[in-house]
């Protein structure tokens, strides 16, 4: 039975750990013998994502909160740069919702 890499479909042979042509690192899953990936989402992206999501929509304590979110997702972003891991998305919504929520913290504060 043939094996792709999950990544960019390209053609692995049965004991390869890494596909040859991305790079990207696959494993045997022993229930069916077919290769899966093993990258996860970055934990700062992620923390990041859902402190934006609060600064919009909970607690934003003076624009604290957007702050967080905007440093840990722009953490995760150069991780991601640099590994090419997934979740780009996610990183860029939290910065986004980040600055909103900061923007919004700082005009409440002052008025």
């Amino acid at each position: 039975m043939a094996k792709f890499c999950t990544n960019c479909g390209s053609k692995l042979n049965e004991d390869e750990d890494v596909c040859l042509n991305c790079g990207k690192k696959v494993k045997k899953n022993k229930s069916d013998n077919t290769n899966v990936s093993t990258e996860q989402n970055n934990p700062y992206v992620l923390t990041g994502f859902i402190l934006g999501l609060i600064s919009m929509f909970c607690i934003n304590l003076f624009g604290v909160v957007g702050l967080l979110a905007l440093i840990f997702s722009s953490i995760g972003l150069s991780k991601i740069n640099k590994t090419n891991q997934p979740g780009r998305w996610m990183a860029i919504t939290g910065i986004v919702l980040g600055v909103i929520g900061l923007v919004v913290g700082i005009y409440l504060t002052l008025s």
